[in-house]
């Protein structure tokens, strides 16, 4: 598990994929909105493989975590083992 700078050097380059790629179909509404549907971690890292998938980008695992954590720290700020 990361800690520290290299949790912030990954959910940096998460927001860089975020911004060239996720933005293109929908804002940060999905995120915030008070009924949405990631209610924990391993939900968070399944639908940004989803997205994934349904954009063709073939991302590696690395950039899905990488995004999954920026999504974390800027909209769910879910917990391990939730």
């Amino acid at each position: 598990m990361l800690s520290g700078p290299a949790l912030a050097e990954e959910a940096s380059s998460g927001k860089v994929l975020y911004d060239k790629h996720c933005t293109q179909c929908h804002g940060s509404e999905v995120m915030t909105r008070p009924d949405h549907r990631v209610q924990n971690l391993t939900e968070l890292d399944n639908q940004v493989r989803r997205c994934d998938a349904n954009l063709g980008l073939k991302w590696f695992d690395d950039d899905i975590h990488a995004v999954s954590q920026y999504l974390n720290d800027s909209f769910y700020h879910l917990k391990a083992g939730e």
